[in-house]
């Protein structure tokens, strides 16, 4: 029987605000994550944060002190300008609410 491994790839995307910054963002939501987004956010935009955060699977932010921002929801209301979300989500080959670059040349 074949071994289940994820089949979203992962990349790397700068985040253009914040100098030396990057998050490893998996490319895609599972049908599960696709259901609680839908079930939890109100709004389109908070959909869209929620699957952001879900795809993410790491980042370099920190705080004032030098420790390691978790990666939430909130964090990427916060921390993230909608330049960076946008620059991010043009990097991810997923085609989630008709957001994503789905199909797009490498």
């Amino acid at each position: 029987m074949p071994k289940w491994k994820d089949p979203r790839k992962l990349i790397t995307v700068k985040i253009p605000s914040q100098e030396g910054s990057e998050v490893k963002i998996r490319e895609g939501l599972f049908t599960g994550q696709y259901e609680k987004l839908t079930q939890e956010a109100e709004t389109g935009v908070g959909q869209l944060i929620f699957a952001v955060a879900a795809m993410m699977e790491d980042w370099n932010l920190t705080d004032d002190e030098g420790k390691k921002l978790p990666i939430t929801a909130e964090n990427i209301r916060t921390k993230l300008l909608i330049s960076d979300l946008n620059h991010i989500l043009s990097k991810v080959r997923t085609d989630f609410f008709g957001v994503g670059r789905a199909g797009r040349e490498k």
